[in-house]
């Protein structure tokens, strides 16, 4: 645990900690769902107005507009830029692989060090786990979102 979240717990109440511990853990599921960053710090998302409010307003947490909110982060936001660099390189690689024979297709990938794996797209049991973890309006709004409802 960072110290700035050390301090924050350290002002709060009980009830307002655990507010805050779901909040985040809400956001964390649903930011590595949208956005593909499963690596987010809970630093990174307290730093968001959603979560400020949802503690000490006792206000919904608008999930969407959490996500959004953590795109303006200057951390997350430079690792989005980085991952669709990667992708803008990789659809560069998809245009002169296409003329290609099949083993020079392999031979071109391995030399540009194309073989990793693609990221899979969500299963039902993973818009299970997520819809799992949230509540009321969010779930809703999940699931619509998905074409899940």
């Amino acid at each position: 645990m960072s110290e700035s979240i050390k301090t924050i717990v350290g002002v709060l109440g009980p009830s307002s900690v655990a507010a805050l511990v779901e909040a985040t853990n809400k956001i964390a599921v649903v930011a590595a769902h949208e956005l593909g960053l499963n690596d987010l710090t809970p630093d990174e998302i307290v730093q968001i107005e959603s979560v400020k409010l949802h503690v000490l307003a006792d206000r919904e947490v608008d999930l969407s507009v959490a996500v959004n909110e953590l795109r303006a982060i200057p951390s997350v936001a430079a690792r989005l830029k980085a991952r669709e660099d990667a992708q803008r390189v990789a659809r560069g690689h998809e245009d002169a692989i296409q003329c290609l024979r099949p083993s020079e297709r392999m031979t071109y990938a391995r030399q540009h060090g194309l073989t990793g794996s693609q990221a899979d797209k969500l299963v039902a049991a993973d818009h299970v786990k997520v819809l799992s973890t949230l509540e009321g309006k969010a779930k809703l709004d999940y699931a619509r979102k998905h074409g899940l409802a």
